[in-house]
């Protein structure tokens, strides 16, 4: 299934950020709606979001496609999808199709189904 139509997506703060992306990506691939999920995370409550992340099913080791909760102690958490090896998600800069071992180094990574 080709993600090519996500890959112009732009950040905007407070309007379309990590969460929205991920929602809208997570629709098409799978056809859940999580952007209900994704509501703790555009309100900025880091506790709420990794609450509402830990309500779906934690995964040992990532498959495609899952949720990624990314987090750092400085910073509110993050949130991507692993797809086909690679982990897709909104940074400011842009959309990010990133590995595993790229973002390791900075996130610690958790993976939800």
């Amino acid at each position: 299934m080709s993600l090519d139509d996500f890959l112009d997506r732009d950040y905007k703060a407070g309007v379309y950020d990590c969460s929205n992306f991920v929602a809208e990506v997570w629709q098409h691939l799978t056809g859940e709606d999580i952007s209900g999920i994704c509501k703790s995370w555009i309100n900025r409550d880091s506790s709420v979001c990794i609450s509402e992340a830990r309500k779906r099913t934690k995964l040992r080791k990532p498959e495609s496609p899952c949720i990624v909760l990314m987090q750092t102690r400085l910073s509110l958490p993050h949130v991507g999808i692993y797809y086909q090896e690679k982990i897709l998600h909104l940074a400011t800069s842009g959309v990010c199709y990133s590995t595993i071992l790229i973002l390791k180094i900075t996130h610690r990574l958790s993976y939800y189904k």
